[in-house]
């Protein structure tokens, strides 16, 4: 920052002193002076820590959304080992319903792993955007892996709600009606 801040008090003073040949900055190279070149960069800087401010703008508040489902599931999760213990109890009830409520248990035991899987990755690709924000790299190619990272995570943060749905709704509702009707 007192770099920056210099450079521009340098810039002025210069300016003031040698001034540019006209009110305008030639932009073609071979006419711009050395003051308007460097005016003419500060403003690229500028766009370019923009929009670095903006991408970690964008990453704020996916940690805050991540804060979020990470909540959700900690109040799901006694919801799921409810029924998953409902389901144990009525797989010892009887034998059709023993089969269905297996089934129902395998189907939850997979969309449980498969959640805290995507859940993990979820974590990790935070961790890696936060990295690549923190590094502030200027070159357009860092902000497009810092865009398609920040594209990849909101993917599979709705992996995460879809799966957090069904979980909810589907399973759970499929697991009462058969703890209702089977047993």
């Amino acid at each position: 920052m007192r770099r920056l801040l210099a450079g521009v008090l340098t810039l002025l003073l210069v300016g003031l002193v040698g001034g540019c040949a006209s009110n305008t900055c030639d932009t073609r190279s071979s006419r711009m002076s050395a003051y308007c070149a460097s005016l003419y960069g500060m403003g690229v800087r500028t766009n370019a820590n923009a929009h670095i401010e903006d991408i970690e703008a964008q990453t704020q508040a996916l940690q805050e959304e991540l804060k979020r489902h990470q909540a959700r599931a900690r109040e799901l999760q006694p919801r799921v080992d409810g029924a998953q213990q409902r389901l144990d109890e009525l797989a010892r009830s009887t034998s059709t319903v023993r089969q269905e409520a297996a089934r129902l248990r395998q189907e939850m035991q997979t969309k449980t792993a498969e959640l805290e899987r995507l859940m993990t990755q979820e974590e990790a690709q935070m961790r890696q955007l936060e990295t690549l924000s923190q590094e502030q790299a200027q070159s357009q190619a860092r902000l497009d892996e810092i865009q398609q990272l920040a594209d990849k995570l909101r993917q599979t943060q709705q992996s995460i709600q879809d799966i957090q749905d069904y979980l909810d709704r589907d399973l759970l509702e499929r697991a009462e009606v058969t703890l209702r009707y089977g047993g």
